[in-house]
């Protein structure tokens, strides 16, 4: 039992180092693109959801990408292969009102710096998942593609648009 809290405490920990590296060689690799014009800029496809907000993914995950679309919720998952997807984020569209019931009980815990916006209708939020679900077999097969697809996401919900 306890062996077994170690081995996921260092998958844990394996994850958060994978997504730390990666984050950190997207942000190099932005400014190599913006000091270096050889290095080839990442290319983004645009989506529009329910007529209200565009949302841009990298060209590469183009056929990979699954989007559910739900009464409130927009789902994006990653197909790593036929048989495996992972949940990348969640665009939330509350109504004016659910956010004022969520941010009373939320409280103080709230993050508002996921706040993608608000219109007249809706209020637009983003959530990452906390982890990754993959078991540790998972990980090393998938390892050099996992990164890369995570790396992205802070680009993603930084450039999503609200259209109405």
């Amino acid at each position: 039992m306890i062996k077994s809290k170690i081995k996921k405490m260092e998958v844990i920990a394996l994850i958060t180092l994978l997504l730390f590296i990666s984050a950190c060689g997207v942000y190099n690799k932005h400014k190599k693109q913006d000091n270096n014009p050889s290095v080839a800029p990442v290319t983004f496809h645009s989506i529009v959801l329910k007529n209200e907000i565009e949302v841009s993914i990298p060209e590469t995950w183009k056929d990979k990408c699954k989007i559910t679309e739900d009464n409130n919720q927009v789902i994006f998952s990653y197909q790593l292969s036929s048989e495996r997807e992972i949940e990348l984020f969640k665009i939330m569209f509350w109504s004016l009102e659910e956010y004022k019931n969520i941010r009373k009980l939320e409280g103080d815990s709230f993050n508002e710096a996921y706040i993608i916006g608000q219109n007249e209708k809706h209020v637009y939020y983003f959530i990452a998942p906390i982890d990754i679900d993959l078991t540790e077999e998972e990980l090393k097969k998938y390892a050099n593609v996992v990164p890369s697809i995570y790396g992205h996401i802070n680009d993603i919900f930084k450039n999503i648009k609200i259209l109405k």
